[in-house]
């Protein structure tokens, strides 16, 4: 998915309006659906400001209960983009090579939220893919009290109730137990 910079420029206002699809990366296909992306790119004259929202909705299991889930994801999202000109790539580059680890760079808190590009194009593809893993919580449950599975006999405690009459207890802590019971 690529902003032409030209195109850009030439825009009334210098601001164009993309609706676009981005399929997720190959090892989420299987679960997550295609995200739509609505985004809004704005030339600033020094680069692009990338305003918008990012929707897909993904399935998978439970955490606590493992029954089948379907989540949805919703991002707003505002990037700003800026072109290094060809005389700062070429230094970069040569930077790079002679003093890896050996130049220190201070950044103010401004550089930190912006990215760079070359060229006359901007691909967005790969930061609405990190945006999409990025937004897949590490621990899903199909609703907030899901009381999930009995940790002893493995029933569904949502569907019915649990015949487990306790934790059964170690023998080598049941002294443990005796003496928790005198306090």
């Amino acid at each position: 998915m690529k902003v032409l910079l030209n195109a850009l420029k030439s825009a009334p206002e210098g601001t164009k309006k993309y609706q676009r699809e981005v399929h997720p990366p190959q090892d989420l296909k299987n679960s997550v659906q295609p995200a739509k992306v609505d985004f809004t790119a704005t030339y600033t004259g020094n680069g692009i400001l990338i305003t918008g929202q990012l929707e897909t909705t993904y399935d998978t299991n439970c955490d606590r209960c493992l029954k089948p889930a379907k989540k949805e994801i919703s991002i707003n999202f505002q990037e700003e983009f800026r072109q290094m000109e060809s005389s700062q790539l070429d230094q970069d580059e040569e930077d790079q090579e002679e003093e890896d680890d050996e130049k220190e760079v201070v950044l103010d808190s401004e550089d930190l939220n912006v990215d760079y590009f070359s060229g006359n194009e901007l691909d967005l593809t790969d930061l609405f893919r990190q945006m999409l893993i990025l937004a897949i919580p590490p621990k899903v449950v199909c609703q907030e009290d899901c009381p999930g599975l009995c940790p002893h006999c493995g029933v569904d405690l949502s569907s019915k109730k649990c015949q487990c009459k306790g934790m059964d207890i170690d023998p080598r802590m049941a002294k443990l137990q005796e003496l928790k019971k005198d306090l």
